[in-house]
């Protein structure tokens, strides 16, 4: 089984509001409870997945009570999607130290990268209360 640590230093994700991926970097933006709104940047992603289908999202729920104040984890041990991009990739970037990163919002939406670097958080918007 996956072991998976939490990032506490990341906003609970409320709803993703739109991703972009280009050649190597992804950025994730999304609404926290507050509605403040953020900026997720990987700096250097390898591989990409991202799925809003139940049997997929379902994964949250493998997880016991305490993570799910989380939004943002590190697979640190068993990780499926890692092996697999090793394998698809034929061995070519064992050499690289690369960390396997899951990120579920409130909703529906959970995302899977592949990145050699943790993620930047940047805040956009930030209202008043």
């Amino acid at each position: 089984m996956e072991k998976l640590i939490h990032l506490p230093d990341y906003p609970k994700i409320g709803f993703i509001t739109n991703m972009i991926l280009l050649q190597r970097e992804a950025r994730i933006y999304f609404l926290d409870a507050n509605r403040d709104s953020y900026e997720l940047y990987f700096p250097d992603v390898w591989d990409f997945r991202c799925c809003v289908e139940i049997a997929f999202s379902m994964r949250k729920f493998e997880f016991n009570n305490s993570q799910t104040a989380f939004s943002v984890f590190r697979v640190v041990e068993n990780s499926e999607f890692l092996k697999k991009f090793t394998y698809d990739t034929g061995g070519v970037y064992e050499t690289i130290d690369f960390e396997h990163y899951i990120i579920f919002e409130d909703v529906d939406a959970c995302i899977e990268l592949v990145a050699t670097k943790p993620p930047e958080l940047r805040c956009l918007i930030k209202h008043c209360t």
